[in-house]
């Protein structure tokens, strides 16, 4: 557990970091990236996490109303986080109140705590279903976590960029975004060891974050063919990404 928290941290942190030394942001790169990300979570959530929480679920009911919820509850902290977790870097539409000191700070703290409380939820899912009977790593997943962290770090240092904060502060907020995820984990596993809750709280959190990768990874497709006239070079990397999380998966990398 130790590596998966360092990974996952040094991943976030150094990736917000890196947003700092960038003077202009290659476009055509990042949605390469984007793309190739979004593809390999959408993957892992339809051939690992589903097939895993319906086949631990009595009730596959159960299952479908938690993926909902978390597909909408995504859908609702879209509206304080601008679209930070899916890689979001176009100008924000709070920007307007920029006037109004008060308004700032809320929809800055607003975007803030919502992108941090995504982050946790997705630090949760290392323990998801196969960790709740076998506690072993799933690599698969934690590299597409890991994936995720990069465009979500970089959209996250560009929308603190939005409000009136100093670059030591935007060091500091990044520092505490990128524990998130981790501290996510352990708490995830420390709770599980204590078996403070049921197996049927946990399938519903972890139907409630593969909700919210589905609506991330479909909205990351939809943004980056917004004229719905797909790039060959963009179509690749969507493939790659969904062949290497179907591999990785399949081969238990």
């Amino acid at each position: 557990m130790a590596i998966n928290f360092i990974l996952l941290f040094a991943t976030s942190f150094l990736a917000g970091l890196s947003f700092f030394k960038i003077v202009r942001l290659d476009e055509t790169k990042y949605k390469l990236l984007l793309a190739f990300s979004g593809s390999y979570l959408f993957a892992v959530t339809v051939v690992h996490l589903l097939p895993e929480l319906y086949e631990q679920s009595e009730d596959v009911h159960f299952i479908g109303l938690f993926v909902l919820v978390g597909f909408f509850l995504q859908l609702m902290l879209e509206y304080f986080t601008t679209g930070v977790e899916h890689g979001h870097l176009h100008a924000h539409t709070h920007t307007g109140h920029h006037h109004h000191h008060g308004t700032t700070s809320f929809f800055s703290l607003a975007m803030i705590l919502s992108i941090s409380f995504h982050a946790l939820l997705e630090g949760m899912l290392l323990l998801h279903p196969s960790h709740a009977h076998e506690h072993g790593d799933t690599y698969s997943l934690l590299f597409g976590l890991i994936l995720h962290k990069i465009p979500e770090s970089l959209a996250f240092v560009f929308a603190l960029g939005e409000y009136s904060f100093n670059k030591t502060q935007k060091i500091l907020l990044l520092l505490a975004f990128s524990l998130a995820s981790p501290l996510g984990m352990v708490f995830s596993n420390f709770v599980f060891d204590l078996q403070v809750f049921s197996s049927n709280v946990f399938l519903a959190l972890f139907a409630i974050v593969a909700g919210n990768f589905l609506y991330i990874s479909t909205t990351i497709f939809f943004e980056n063919s917004p004229d719905h006239k797909i790039r060959f070079s963009r179509l690749a990397f969507s493939l790659l990404g969904a062949l290497l999380a179907w591999l990785s998966d399949y081969l238990m990398f």
